[in-house]
């Protein structure tokens, strides 16, 4: 029997297709599954002592802040980079930041530079560092999504009193949402610090899919909470003591339907694929 190489064709790119969605896809889920065990291998990483002189470079960053900030739009695609002069390696990881309500758990970078926001969000230069003070503003930037990964695609969801927590891999520092608005680019004025306020701002591209406008998410300082060390406990024991581990295992998410409808596209999409690529093998076997 003669075969035709444009059937075969045709079954090769039903293959590729149906790739496309199982790899985009399933690397969502395995992020969403693995964002835990990623944070606690961070915080296995680090030292048992931060070391002073670090604590030392943020305060001395937080303080020369101008008031009149320079800041810098992560979303224009402008390539720069930020010398922090805070960590030994300027690409290292500084923190973490949780959203419960989002199931979001994803690393933060110093620099809201191109190859930052790909790995993960990024602290805007220009702002504070998150600490203590009474009057300060610090700026998170995360891109909407990309073909592989979440980010801030589900920010708009939040809702006033929603909760969120950065640990810097000292101290776990945790705010709650009072609002949020959509500026124009240019709208630099809404992020000033305000006077008698510790805020966090959350920014990224709006409206999808045209990204001319910014969209930010305020949140206001809330009561201490340190971060723990459980070097001789279980990870049973840090997991429950953890503030953002235990937020995220007892906040209800908004974002739950998502994760299963992204869960069912790459189990159809690999029965799929299974099912071209059996037709293909007998084909080409008959």
């Amino acid at each position: 029997m003669r075969k035709s190489y444009h059937k075969i064709i045709g079954y090769l790119l039903m293959g590729v297709a149906l790739l496309i969605p199982i790899y985009c896809f399933g690397q969502m889920v395995y992020q969403s599954l693995s964002k835990e065990s990623h944070y606690q291998a961070y915080q296995a990483s680090l030292p048992k002592k931060i070391s002073l002189a670090r604590d030392k470079k943020i305060a001395s960053y937080n303080h020369k802040l101008n008031q009149e900030q320079n800041i810098v739009d992560p979303f224009l695609g402008e390539a720069y980079h930020v010398q922090y002069g805070i960590l030994d390696n300027p690409d290292a990881i500084y923190g973490y930041l949780a959203i419960p309500s989002l199931n979001l758990l994803e690393p933060v970078y110093l620099g809201a530079d191109d190859r930052h926001m790909i790995l993960g969000l990024a602290h805007v230069d220009g702002t504070a560092l998150p600490s203590y003070a009474k009057t300060q503003r610090t700026v998170i930037a995360g891109h909407r999504g990309y073909p592989i990964k979440v980010f801030f695609r589900y920010i708009n969801r939040l809702r006033q009193g929603d909760m969120l927590y950065f640990n810097d891999g000292k101290e776990t520092f945790s705010y709650q949402m009072i609002q949020s608005e959509i500026i124009f680019p240019s709208e630099w004025e809404k992020l000033t610090p305000q006077k008698g306020q510790n805020l966090l701002t959350l920014i990224t591209c709006d409206p999808i899919p045209t990204y001319n406008k910014r969209l930010l998410v305020h949140f206001k300082q809330v009561k201490k909470s340190q971060n723990q060390k459980f070097s001789e406990k279980t990870k049973e024991e840090a997991r429950d003591k953890d503030p953002i581990l235990r937020a995220l295992r007892t906040t209800k998410s908004k974002v739950s339907a998502r994760f299963w409808f992204f869960v069912t596209i790459v189990v159809i999409s690999a029965i799929g694929f299974v099912l071209v690529l059996y037709r293909l093998v007998r084909y080409c076997l008959a």
